[in-house]
């Protein structure tokens, strides 16, 4: 089953906190369907964020 996405909120939203970074978080067989006005995902203090492709990725088309 693919979902689609909702124009005004991003797919991931990965938001910890400043002071007690995140890690070891896995994200896989995310099937979502963007629209041309989802904004980019966010992962904020997320330690490896830039080797995960979701946190890369940068809005709809």
């Amino acid at each position: 089953m693919i979902s689609s996405s909702s124009k005004y909120y991003p797919i991931i939203n990965i938001n910890c906190a400043k002071n007690t970074p995140c890690e070891n978080v896995n994200i896989k067989n995310i099937k979502i369907k963007e629209m041309k006005t989802t904004p980019r995902n966010i992962c904020v203090n997320l330690r490896g964020s830039e080797k995960i492709a979701h946190c890369k990725w940068v809005g709809g088309k």
